[in-house]
């Protein structure tokens, strides 16, 4: 367990370390952009290793039993996780790391930002935490646990970095955007239709989700059925 805990901890924290802007902007000029990209890559790659790793050779100790019901639980979440993730990835959004589209200063939201801003990260915590209630041990929770903790974290480290970078039109943004799913809808700040986020986006998810569940044992090693 403390090689696990140990393996979270620097994971979560080398995600948000490596990206801000201290240590990013010098190392960046040193390496380069792709050399830079290419160092962070491998780091995060070793750390995510090194947890999967730390995961599987832990102890199980129970914190609760797990339930056949609980089971039922990501079946639910994940459908509304790979939406959350396929829209985020194909929608322009100011807190992508990919660049926004010529002529776009990411001011005005589109598709699924108006439901959050950050739809990507809230589709991983998603599956994250929908993973604990099945699972139900104390390895499970803090490997779920980490990746629920960075994309919370992750999401106020790229507000602050956005911010900073973008002033005034990143302001703009999360005025008419939340951290929060709905929060915006519901506060009348923005207004979203089903045409924005797309019959696309939506069908990819549910193939996919349905890609996973069936999929699940052969990545995992235990059936999600």
């Amino acid at each position: 367990m403390t090689s696990l805990i140990l393996a979270g901890l620097s994971f979560v924290l080398l995600h948000l370390v490596m990206s801000s802007g201290p240590i990013r902007g010098p190392v960046a000029r040193k390496l380069g952009g792709l050399g830079f990209q290419a160092a962070y890559a491998l780091i995060i790659l070793a750390s995510f290793y090194w947890l999967v790793t730390a995961w599987r050779e832990a102890p199980v100790v129970l914190v609760w039993q797990p339930q056949q019901l609980l089971r039922l639980v990501p079946m639910v979440i994940m459908p509304i996780a790979w939406i959350l993730v396929v829209a985020g990835f194909t929608t322009p959004n100011p807190t992508s790391a990919a660049p926004m589209p010529g002529g776009m200063d990411g001011s005005e939201p589109v598709g699924v930002t108006k439901i959050t801003r950050h739809p990507v990260l809230w589709g991983q915590g998603l599956w994250a935490v929908a993973h604990l209630p099945p699972n139900g041990d104390q390895a499970a929770i803090v490997f779920f646990g980490s990746f629920a903790a960075l994309c919370l974290l992750g999401m106020l480290h790229i507000d602050r970095r956005r911010r900073a970078r973008m002033g005034a039109a990143y302001r703009s943004f999360e005025g008419k955007t939340s951290l929060l799913p709905f929060a915006a809808i519901l506060q009348g700040r923005t207004k979203l239709r089903f045409s924005e986020v797309g019959l696309a986006r939506m069908v990819a998810s549910i193939v996919l989700y349905v890609g996973s569940l069936h999929g699940h044992a052969w990545l995992t090693g235990s059936s999600a059925m």
